[in-house]
């Protein structure tokens, strides 16, 4: 531990690092609602909260549209992705089990239709 400094009456923020013996992963890929071609560098968070603490973690695609996001602790999480040119994309409920990665298949974004 590194020393941690306590100030009467204000917040102090501490860093933790959790390790997990019971991990899983989620993979997957993005492409184009219209075209079905792969999108490259496509954010992926996922969001594992509930009990008493809230887990996040992301990845970008690469030049294939694919992703995975490893080590992730068992339970169940949101998965939000986010793009320039895309409307944003939002699901729950995806499960993550020891020792197995989640394939959750293609992510079809739409084309955003605000403009700049």
């Amino acid at each position: 531990s590194e020393g941690i400094e306590v100030t009467d009456g204000a917040n102090t923020e501490v860093n933790v690092i959790l390790l997990f013996e019971e991990t899983g992963a989620i993979s997957g890929s993005v492409v184009d609602f219209d075209s079905g071609e792969p999108i490259e560098s496509v954010t992926v968070i996922v969001t594992l909260s509930g009990g008493v603490y809230t887990f996040n973690s992301s990845a970008d695609t690469n030049e294939s549209g694919e992703f995975v996001i490893e080590q992730l602790p068992v339970g169940v999480y949101d998965l939000t992705v986010l793009t320039t040119d895309y409307d944003e994309y939002i699901a729950g409920g995806i499960g993550v089990t020891e020792g197995a990665i989640n394939d959750i298949g293609e992510i079809k974004l739409m084309p955003s239709t605000s403009s700049p």
